[in-house]
């Protein structure tokens, strides 16, 4: 969820937007990072002027190779390639 980025574009932080949930900058993380419920997505979209759909970040296709294999973290959503970790050049050229 893309909630701050939303936030920041349309002037508020989290804390005004918790302020106006009746909740506390941490309750609002929790909630958001959690499982949040649909009643408070829905506020947290009206607060901010949004349809409920635009709190979800736009998921790009990884611009990767499909012959890498790609993780996301689930922490923070963000993709990272694995890599294969080859001999060193010399030791295949002293064989």
């Amino acid at each position: 969820m893309d909630v701050k980025a939303i936030a920041r574009q349309k002037g508020m932080t989290m804390e005004q937007i918790a302020n106006r949930l009746g909740i506390t900058k941490g309750g609002l993380s929790k909630a958001l990072n959690g499982n949040p419920t649909l009643k408070t997505l829905r506020s947290v979209a009206e607060i901010l002027g949004v349809p409920v759909t635009d709190l979800f970040a736009d998921e790009e296709e990884p611009k990767w190779s499909t012959d890498v294999p790609a993780m996301v973290c689930p922490h923070c959503g963000k993709g990272f390639k694995l890599i294969k970790i080859e001999e060193h050049e010399h030791e295949e050229r002293s064989h």
